[in-house]
């Protein structure tokens, strides 16, 4: 998942991510798998590189649950490397 991600990969990206998921970005913003995948082929966020940092899952007998912390380089509306360490607060 995080190489499609990096590499724009929205058909890719369509094919895994649950139709019900939800992204939530750093700055607590939060976009449903279809605006996600808008978001992609429109190239709104670039992605320069990303990496799991954990992925949590749960699951039962009949519905699972996956939650990734991902570290990445990315510009999202035109912009990148802002400064500080957005994971320490």
């Amino acid at each position: 998942m995080c190489d499609a991600i990096a590499k724009g990969d929205a058909a890719a990206l369509e094919s895994v991510l649950a139709e019900d998921m939800r992204l939530t970005h750093i700055t607590g913003m939060v976009q449903s798998r279809d605006e996600f995948l808008a978001a992609m082929k429109d190239g709104t966020p670039r992605c320069h590189g990303i990496s799991a940092a954990s992925v949590e899952c749960a699951y039962d007998s009949r519905t699972a649950e996956a939650t990734l912390h991902s570290l990445a380089d990315a510009s999202m509306f035109g912009a990148r490397d802002m400064p500080g360490d957005w994971n320490r607060a």
